[in-house]
């Protein structure tokens, strides 16, 4: 993977850059959705159904973090303090991670414990991300809660939540299903559009080719279990990490790219300053054939081998094709 600034006229990544700064931004004309009533503002901080919250149950609620809408605008990711959005399931006052299904009215909280009735929990308000491809809807969120037995840091970690199934797996860890949770705080996730990776923005000395305290952006693959260090020079010829605060970040479609901010002086020779830039990661093997017209849905699945590792690889075949992959929990 090599790290490219994104310079006026250069074309290629210009459309990814636009795409994952207004996501990033986080701006309100996110929820102006393709699929709102003509003129109509609706609001998404809401209980199920048409309800408004009672006053007395009545807190702040936000945009916090990157893709908090889904492609074709049914489900709206947000944090909120209020208490009166799921009554007797989340009344702490504090903030947790939900989803409106904009179609049934329905408001799902995703700030859980494992499994399908697992408890509520309070996240970090930095951050909250969004997907839902392949029949699966997934939460990214950032929380102190040791929802992993390998988990006791007491640092904010990154966790992703499947809605549809309930599992919710920990995500800002080293390489490998049991892989060492992060030993810094660990905030910002973004997920990609098919939901098989989140990317994060981590404190953590512990994690692969990260070994200082500087904020950098690592990216974890939920299928395969690896975990990456994005904020480097190039990837592919293990180039130095970058030598400044890497923190926002967003990934594309699949996963592989990843867009990124960074201060960093030493990412590209053209930039010299400590200003923050947007970089993008990405891996010149990548196959063409990775993408497709059908939509999220239809690459939704990348192949096994994944662009990340730094080697160059082979098209994929019948064994490895975007259809046989399995899908992350």
């Amino acid at each position: 993977m090599r790290s490219r600034k994104l310079r006026p006229g250069h074309r290629r990544p210009a459309a990814l850059a636009a795409v994952a700064l207004a996501a990033l931004c986080a701006s309100a004309s996110a929820l102006a959705v393709a699929t709102a009533p003509p003129g109509k503002t609706q609001l998404v901080t809401r209980p199920s159904g048409s309800a408004p919250i009672e006053p007395s149950a009545a807190a702040d609620s936000l945009l916090s973090g990157a893709r908090t809408v889904s492609a074709d605008g049914r489900y709206v990711a947000f944090l909120s303090r209020a208490d009166g959005l799921l009554p007797g399931a989340d009344d702490d006052l504090a903030f947790g991670a939900y989803v409106k299904d904009r179609q049934t009215g329905e408001v799902l909280l995703a700030s859980r414990a494992d499994g399908p009735g697992g408890a509520p929990v309070e996240v970090f308000a930095l951050g909250i991300s969004l997907s839902a491809a392949g029949g699966a809807i997934r939460v990214a969120f950032s929380t102190t809660a040791a929802l992993d037995p390998a988990d006791a840091n007491s640092q904010p970690d990154v966790y992703v939540r499947n809605l549809t199934t309930g599992a919710t797996v920990l995500a800002s860890r080293a390489s490998g299903a049991a892989g060492a949770p992060g030993n810094g705080a660990s905030f910002f996730p973004a997920l990609s559009g098919d939901g098989t990776h989140v990317s994060f923005t981590t404190l953590s000395t512990n994690l692969a080719g990260d070994a200082d305290a500087v904020p950098d952006v690592h990216l974890r693959d939920l299928v395969a279990g690896t975990t990456v260090l994005v904020s480097r020079q190039s990837f592919i010829a293990g180039g130095a990490k970058g030598n400044g605060p890497s923190v926002l970040s967003l990934p594309d479609a699949d996963g592989s790219h990843v867009a990124f901010t960074s201060s960093a002086t030493n990412l590209d020779a053209a930039d010299a300053n400590t200003r923050t830039d947007v970089y993008l990661g990405t891996s010149p093997a990548r196959s063409p054939s990775r993408r497709s017209s059908a939509g999220p849905t239809a690459s939704a699945s990348p192949s096994a081998t994944r662009p990340w590792t730094g080697s160059r690889r082979s098209a994929p075949t019948a064994a490895t094709s975007p259809s046989s992959r399995t899908r992350p929990t």
